[in-house]
């Protein structure tokens, strides 16, 4: 029990490290989070328990080669080296404490994220319902201002204690502000909600069919296209591409199958074609659609001039919000080395799409149409948990989940 609390308490402490939290107290943060992780760490030392594997090796392999990649080509191209050091620091820290996981105890790292999202779920909950009935003011504790790097967030503290970034968003004739949990950005944080759904199926939890409407629901007062698309995109992944044995008659399955083909359909049309907000069709043709539109042409013509190498790591010529920015920043060897560490040790899970790789879908999709979290440890966190589950004795076991909507 002892051994489980102080792997929470570590991947909890990395999964904080892009959130709002740590901008607060931007310089006072940064210490404390290296002397968490040092602390934690050394801990893990010193128990004399390591669990090196097969895939284990091959990513940290990749991951170090990657790291040692982004640091030498921000020197050679005249970039700010500290920011590829910085980052290399903070991804190097989650796949050293991933050495003292073993396979049997994936479930540990899955719950660290699904905990994470429940701390601030009731919080949102009660919030909104308040809002529906007395406005925003009448929850609002006070207004606050979050550092980050450059510049800052607008952010609302609210009754009990949901934190909000950035703006308010009109919704079915309600203004609500949008829910960023433990993250920096709306956007961000539906990629551990919607990992949270799934992983109801994964873990051995009650309440299961609660918890996914709780969470589905989540994705929802987020208020993001990204987190809305990659939630379709995700249900639709696990409920008709992974390869499973489902429990159930085949009447059962093909009628939870069809259940889900009839939520889905209306909701993929109101979110292209309907709703002024998240709609995907209206943010191209205006507002952060078009700038994103504009920055990739940018970026796409940035790589062309420098395919093989980029511009140098977070160079700010380029937007590297999606995909295209980090392919101009980073260039051809530098996505092939970052693929290889995504793919390189968990491809026979991808091959054999197992269930649990859905837990991919929202972060790639993320990834390479909304944030540039590939520089974050979550990120390799969430590849990390797959690279420990690869030689887990649950793989089999997994295959036999339900499926559906709920």
């Amino acid at each position: 029990m002892r051994r489980k609390l102080l792997y929470i308490g570590a991947f909890a402490l990395l999964l904080l490290r892009p959130s709002y939290v740590q901008h607060l107290f931007p310089i006072g943060a940064e210490i404390i989070y290296s002397f968490g992780l040092a602390c934690i760490g050394t801990a893990l030392v010193l128990r004399g328990k390591v669990y090196v594997t097969r895939p284990k090796i091959i990513f940290y392999f990749f991951i170090l080669l990657y790291c040692a990649y982004t640091v030498v080509q921000s020197y050679v191209t005249g970039n700010v080296i500290s920011a590829a050091v910085n980052d290399s620091l903070y991804i190097i820290g989650i796949i050293v404490l991933t050495l003292a996981v073993k396979a049997e105890e994936w479930d540990v790292l899955l719950r660290v994220i699904v905990f994470s999202v429940l701390i601030v779920v009731p919080s949102y909950l009660i919030t909104t319902i308040f809002i529906v009935f007395v406005g925003i003011d009448g929850v609002l504790i006070r207004e606050l201002f979050i550092t980050i790097e450059t510049g800052g967030y607008d952010a609302l503290l609210c009754f009990p204690y949901s934190l909000y970034i950035g703006g308010v968003q009109p919704v079915l004739g309600v203004t609500l502000p949008r829910a960023a949990g433990l993250m920096r950005e709306p956007g961000i944080f539906q990629i551990p909600v919607i990992i949270s759904y799934f992983a109801v199926d994964f873990l051995d939890m009650n309440y299961k069919k609660i918890l996914k409407l709780t969470f589905a629901s989540m994705v929802l007062l987020t208020i993001s296209t990204a987190g809305f698309m990659s939630f379709l995109a995700s249900l639709i992944y696990y409920n008709f591409f992974v390869k499973r044995d489902l429990k159930g008659s085949t009447v059962e399955i093909i009628g939870r199958n069809v259940a889900v083909l009839f939520v889905l359909a209306p909701l993929v049309y109101w979110g292209l074609f309907q709703d002024t907000y998240i709609g995907l069709l209206n943010k191209l043709e205006s507002g952060s659609g078009t700038a994103r539109v504009l920055s990739a042409i940018s970026a796409l013509n940035v790589f062309t001039n420098h395919p093989l190498f980029g511009i140098g790591y977070v160079n700010d010529q380029v937007n590297a919000i999606h995909f295209l920015g980090a392919m101009a920043q980073i260039g051809l060897a530098g996505i092939l080395l970052l693929g290889f560490s995504i793919f390189g040790a968990i491809w026979r899970l991808v091959r054999e799409r197992h269930p649990i790789t859905v837990i991919l879908v929202p972060l790639l999709l993320t990834v390479l149409f909304s944030q540039p979290i590939y520089r974050s440890p979550f990120f390799f966190f969430i590849v990390g948990l797959l690279v420990v589950f690869t030689s887990s004795k649950d793989r089999d076991r997994l295959k036999t989940i339900g499926g559906g909507l709920l």
